[in-house]
C-alpha cells in the first residue's frame, strides 16, 4: 500500500518498472495537465502583481486523519450514494461492490461502515484539509493570488513542489513525513473567449536514487496519489471548503493496479470510480460469455440527478488498452515487443486506439445496472 505508512518501512514500487504502465497514465496525465497549463499562463502572467509567491513549507501536524466535514472528502458521496437501496442484488453485483468497497477503503484508509464512514487517512485529504482549514500561510496567500488575478483577468500561477507534511498518528514519536506539489493556476479569458477557470494540482510524491551506489544523489520521483480540481471563479475564496466544478483524484495502489475518481458537480452531477488491475482477475459465478478473459477494469459511475434515486452503472473490460489490428483484429495490452513485431510484420499499418464498446465507448452499455441511496446534496 502506498498511502499513509511510514516512511521507514513503506516499500517502494519497481522504478525500473516502464514509466507509462496503464496504472501509473492517470497519475502522469494529472502532472502534464499542470505542466501545460501553467506553461501557457505563465506567458500571460506580466506584471509585478502576479508572481509565484511558494516558499518551502514544513508543517508538523498531530494526526494525518480527517473526522469533520467528511462530506468534503473524496470518497464520502460515492461511498454514501452506490450503496445499494435492495439489499437482494445478483451475486455477481453483491461480489464487484465488496471489491470496489475493499479497493477505496485500501486507498483511502476510511474508517467504519461503508455506508457511514467515520474517518479518512490519506495523503490527499489531509492536504485538502490543511488547505481549507487555512493551517499554512503560504497556501491562503496562494489563493489570495488566485482571487486577485481573477479581479483583473490576468494569467496567475502558484507552484511548490517543497511541501512537506509531518505526522505521528501513532503517538510513538516517529514522524512520518510526506512530500507534495501544489500547484494553483488561474486562466483568464483569452481573445478566444474561453471559459476563465482556476484549476489545482495535489500530487504526493516520493524519491528513490536510481541506483545501489550510496554515492549517487540523482532521485527519481513517483506519485503514490494525486488529484486536479476545476473551479469556478464566481466562487472562488481565499479561505475554506469551495464546491469544485469537477474532481480528478487518483492513488496508486501497487504497481499494477490503482483507483480513480472522477466527480462531476455541475453537468452531469455525478461520480465515476474505476478500478485497474493489470493482471486481471476473474468475476467468480459470472454468466457473462464476453469475459472469458480476466477481467482488467471495473467502473461504475453513480448518478445522483435528477434524483431523487441514485442510479448506479458498472462496467466492465477485459483490457487496460489496445489497438486495432492490421487485419481487423483487436490487440490488447500489447508490449513494446509485440509492438514492434506487428510493425515489422506490416509496414503499412497505422495504430489507432480501440476503445472498448461496453466500456469507454461513446454509448457504453452497462453489463449491470442498480438502484443506489438518494444522495440530495449532490442533485
Amino acid at each position: 500500500m502506498t498511502s499513509l505508512a511510514k516512511r521507514t518501512t513503506r516499500p517502494m514500487p519497481n522504478l525500473s518498472a516502464p514509466l507509462f504502465s496503464p496504472v501509473r497514465l492517470t497519475l502522469v496525465s494529472i502532472g502534464l495537465l499542470v505542466l501545460s497549463a501553467c506553461s501557457k499562463t505563465s506567458d500571460r502572467a506580466a506584471g509585478p502583481e502576479c508572481y509565484n509567491p511558494a516558499v518551502a513549507v514544513l508543517l508538523d501536524r498531530g494526526t494525518a486523519t480527517t473526522r469533520t466535514r467528511l462530506e468534503q472528502t473524496q470518497f464520502d458521496d460515492f461511498l454514501k450514494g452506490y450503496q445499494p437501496a435492495n439489499a437482494e442484488l445478483p451475486s455477481e453485483e453483491s461480489a464487484l461492490i465488496l471489491l470496489l468497497e475493499q479497493k477505496i477503503r485500501q486507498a483511502t484508509r476510511f474508517t467504519g461502515p461503508a455506508h457511514a464512514p467515520e474517518s479518512y487517512s490519506n495523503s490527499i485529504d489531509l492536504i485538502e484539509e490543511i488547505i481549507a482549514n487555512d493551517e499554512v500561510n503560504n497556501f491562503t496567500l496562494a489563493r489570495s493570488q488566485m482571487e486577485f488575478a481573477i479581479e483583473n483577468n490576468i494569467g496567475c500561477r502558484y507552484s511548490n513542489q517543497n511541501v512537506k507534511i509531518s505526522y505521528d498518528d501513532d503517538g510513538d514519536g516517529n514522524l512520518t513525513t510526506l512530500n507534495y506539489l501544489i500547484d494553483f493556476n488561474f486562466v483568464p479569458v483569452t481573445s478566444e473567449g474561453n471559459e476563465p477557470f482556476v484549476s489545482r494540482t495535489l500530487v504526493q510524491f516520493g524519491a528513490k536514487s536510481t541506483t545501489e551506489d550510496p554515492n549517487d544523489t540523482t532521485d527519481i520521483f513517483y506519485s503514490s496519489a494525486a488529484s486536479i480540481t476545476t473551479y469556478p471563479v464566481d466562487t472562488f475564496t481565499s479561505f475554506g471548503y469551495m464546491t469544485p466544478k469537477s474532481v480528478v483524484a487518483s492513488w496508486s495502489l501497487s504497481e499494477t493496479e490503482s483507483v480513480t475518481i472522477t466527480k462531476d458537480y455541475e453537468s452531469k452531477k455525478q461520480d465515476s470510480v474505476e478500478y485497474t488491475l493489470s493482471a486481471g482477475f476473474a468475476l467468480e459465478g459470472s454468466d457473462l460469455t464476453r469475459f472469458d478473459e480476466l477481467i482488467k477494469r471495473v467502473k461504475f459511475i453513480a448518478r445522483y440527478a435528477p434524483g431523487p434515486d441514485t442510479t448506479v452503472d458498472i462496467f466492465l473490460s477485459d483490457f487496460e488498452s489496445a489497438l486495432s489490428g492490421p487485419n481487423g483484429e483487436i490487440v490488447k495490452d500489447p508490449t513494446a515487443d509485440e509492438l514492434k513485431q506487428l510493425q515489422a510484420d506490416y509496414p503499412d499499418w497505422v495504430a489507432e486506439k480501440y476503445r472498448d464498446p461496453g466500456y469507454d465507448g461513446d454509448s457504453p452499455v452497462p453489463a449491470f445496472t442498480y438502484k443506489g441511496t438518494s444522495l440530495p446534496r449532490r442533485q
